[in-house]
């Protein structure tokens, strides 16, 4: 896993890929990946976060978070369906050995990648992680969450996360499980035409388009090329997983995004 070895190399604390498994229905050969993004803390690399950025980074790592209390939830209710969780953990941090902008990695697929930004580094760590989970189980879909991209809190501020999947199945299950819930989400377009700016000169892909446009949807994209055929859905919950303030149920700061939403997409299937 060049790409999560190489984001989590600046820290004193190692990678963790934790995995867990529940067996709802033993009959069924169906399985759900779930996958949520779990920096622990994130200083952005040498790609440093300002100063009012920086200060609440220990929240990168609610996409895992989601998803571990999404099995709980799931394991609780006793729900008749088979899933597993993978959730990448680690810091991104500067010191002399932290991965640095031009270096070249290799994922755990063979894909090559070129880093412009040591802060698009999410998507470095779900990419390696979704490509085990393609090559360990063979799901029959992938659903991933993760705050992802400043440019979703752009669009969106704090009250919708991003929903962009190759798969309609995948979306009306999302979308119906969003309205069931109260955790709102909105579709983008998972479109070809912005993997353009993606292609690298030294290696197979970049990590982030350097023109900064359409930001939400490349890193989208970024993530769809490792789960192969595998229908897929990300969830960008950038701007939802942390409040500046108290809205409606949820409180100021950690708000537990994506566990209603998940455990009734999953219940649903």
């Amino acid at each position: 896993m060049g790409l999560f070895s190489a984001v989590a190399r600046g820290s004193i604390y190692g990678p963790y890929l934790l995995m867990l498994s529940y067996t709802g229905n033993p009959k069924s050969k169906e399985r759900t990946a779930l996958v949520g993004k779990g920096i622990t803390f994130d200083s952005g690399g040498y790609n440093l976060k300002p100063t009012g950025h920086m200060e609440t980074m220990r929240c990168d790592m609610a996409g895992a978070a989601a998803v571990l209390y999404t099995m709980k939830s799931i394991a609780q209710l006793g729900i008749r369906k088979n899933v597993t969780a993978y959730l990448p953990v680690c810091e991104n941090m500067i010191s002399s050995r932290a991965y640095k902008p031009g270096d070249v990695f290799k994922a755990f697929d063979g894909t090559t990648v070129e880093i412009l930004s040591t802060d698009a580094e999410g998507r470095l760590v779900m990419a390696d992680t979704i490509a085990y989970a393609v090559h360990r189980h063979k799901p029959s879909r992938i659903i991933e969450a993760s705050t992802l991209t400043g440019a979703c809190v752009t669009t969106f501020g704090e009250l919708y996360a991003a929903l962009l999947t190759n798969n309609e199945d995948l979306r009306t299950l999302l979308e119906n499980a969003s309205a069931k819930t109260g955790e709102r989400i909105w579709s983008l377009p998972l479109d070809k035409d912005y993997s353009i700016g993606l292609d690298s000169d030294i290696a197979d892909i970049r990590n982030i388009n350097p023109e900064r446009t359409g930001g939400t949807i490349a890193g989208g994209l970024f993530l769809e090329r490792f789960a192969k055929e595998t229908p897929f859905a990300h969830l960008d919950i950038a701007g939802t997983a942390w409040l500046s303030k108290e809205r409606g149920v949820n409180p100021k700061n950690a708000t537990g995004f994506g566990v209603r939403l998940l455990t009734e997409a999953i219940s649903c299937l």
